[in-house]
């Protein structure tokens, strides 16, 4: 079996093609398993090969790859079961980000995974691609701009229709167009089959950093639900039952990285599984020296600009968000000639400023990355947390196109034509992680591998097998591509 391997397919030239529904670039035989009839084939669709060569790289099912019988996922999904796609889906539309292939899982990718799922189901099952996206998303931009909705009509005209897709948020949030003010929120239909409450209490790993004085935090919502859920001997996420139900996550995230794990991958993925952002305790009200890691120390500028955003967001006219959007950056002058300021990230805003966590030295975000990790495998279909796991996970990471520098919302494009895969999602991170020319001992979400219940990896007894469309000496993939961090992470966590 393959579950403590990770493959790597690398091919600089491979691009995507934006011609729905990301048919094949070629008719393989397998794929008559599912489809009756011809249908027109994608040349320029390379993605949809790569993929098909990442689980050969893998050896799943190798007795019958190149045969109209293989099926790589036998191993994994059986008919009759449910099968939810978890890909990486964040706004229909990001300020000056110029292309959202740098920030979704792209759905050739999807297609490519989606076709390989039913095969193994065999007509018999559920196919679910969900996701919760970022609160200011439009869900039905977002599928559309995906090709989800052109995938979906294109499988029920060829007699499939066992193929749904969800937005798991309860809530949308109806952004300002500058700043991203909460100017509403909107009730959704949210995940059909609603939520379950789970609760790790002190089994979760926020536990160890809670105290009676604790208040964690979370960027531009109120914090009144956050307390509610996480204090001592406490600690509730909300949990989409779908995923519970699920037999069989594919976990399909985009390579990015990300203000406050230092990177977003298999790991970082789970967070929506979560049905409220409410729930999801991204740091630790303070600064280090208050006992929070919400910034590195306390001064004027990154109270003040707390304040003000959280005043504004208790439902402000937008008048007044428009005038303290004018002060600020007038703020921000002043402030420069007063500290140093010599190092500033993509909005110009000094590292001195940094807020919201959004730092090397945020040691809470990871921990519920973490118990997001442990609910997704461990937890049955109740909530409730069992010794053994109840259902199988496999990933397979997006970066032909990823994200660097201010990530996970405003990255700058990065190509690197590669697609890596596996089971273990902490020993892809890993990989993921040393492929960006990072140190993993630097990154908490990767080196507090002694406190998951999720991996069994350990560095002092396990080494990683890292298997390959390219014949390397052990190692090559180590800084293959130097992603530049974020601005709260710069000249921390690079080898």
């Amino acid at each position: 079996m393959y579950d403590k391997a990770v493959a790597l397919y690398l091919d600089k030239d491979i691009v995507y093609t934006d011609e729905w529904p990301y048919h094949p670039d070629k008719g393989y035989p397998e794929l008559k398993q599912i489809f009756t009839t011809e249908f027109p084939l994608n040349p320029a669709n390379k993605v949809y090969s790569a993929v098909r060569e990442v689980f050969n790289i893998l050896g799943m099912d190798s007795k019958n790859f190149g045969s109209d019988t293989w099926n790589p996922f036998s191993e994994i999904i059986k008919p009759g079961q449910t099968v939810l796609i978890k890909p990486n889906l964040v706004m229909h539309e990001m300020g000056q980000q110029t292309s959202l292939n740098t920030m979704h899982t792209h759905g050739s990718l999807i297609r490519a995974v989606a076709d390989y799922a039913l095969i193994a189901l065999k007509g018999d099952g559920k196919l679910i691609v969900a996701d919760s996206p970022l609160q200011g998303a439009d869900f039905e931009k977002l599928t559309q701009e995906t090709g989800l909705n052109e995938l979906k009509d294109w499988y029920r005209k060829n007699g499939i229709h066992h193929f749904e897709f969800y937005d798991l948020r309860k809530e949308w949030a109806r952004l300002s167009t500058r700043g991203g003010m909460t100017m509403e929120r909107i009730s959704l239909k949210g995940d059909p089959l609603d939520y379950c409450l789970v609760k790790l209490e002190k089994d979760s790993a926020l536990e160890k950093v809670t105290k009676p004085e604790t208040r964690f935090g979370i960027t531009d919502y109120k914090d009144t639900t956050l307390q509610n859920n996480h204090q001592e001997g406490i600690h509730n996420y909300l949990v989409a039952r779908s995923v519970l139900e699920a037999d069989v996550i594919l976990n399909l995230p985009k390579l990015k990285t990300h203000t406050k794990t230092g990177l977003t991958a298999c790991l970082k993925n789970l967070v929506g599984i979560n049905g409220s952002k409410d729930f999801l305790p991204h740091y630790r009200q303070g600064s280090v020296k208050e006992g929070g890691d919400e910034f590195p120390y306390k001064n004027i500028a990154n109270v003040l600009f707390k304040k003000v955003r959280d005043t504004l967001n208790e439902r402000a006219p937008l008048v007044f968000w428009k005038i303290a959007r004018w002060l600020g950056l007038r703020f921000r002058h002043i402030y420069s000639s007063m500290f140093d300021c010599s190092e500033r990230n993509s909005w110009g805003i000094p590292t001195s400023m940094i807020y919201g966590g959004s730092w090397y030295g945020n040691d809470t975000a990871w921990r519920m990355v973490h118990d997001l990790n442990t609910i997704l495998l461990f937890a049955d279909k109740s909530g409730k947390i069992k010794e053994s796991k109840q259902r199988k996970c496999f990933s397979l990471v997006d970066a032909i196109i990823a994200g660097e520098g201010e990530g996970p919302l405003s990255p700058s494009s990065k190509h690197c034509g590669l697609i890596i895969s596996g089971v273990d999602s902490l020993r892809i991170d890993i990989i993921a992680a040393s492929i960006m020319g990072y140190d993993i001992n630097k990154i908490p979400l990767l080196s507090s591998y002694y406190q998951t219940n999720f991996s069994d990896f350990n560095p002092k007894r396990d080494k990683i097998q890292v298997l390959s469309n390219i014949n390397k000496t052990d190692n090559w993939y180590k800084g293959l591509f130097d992603f530049i961090p974020t601005q709260g992470w710069l000249n921390h966590i690079e080898l």
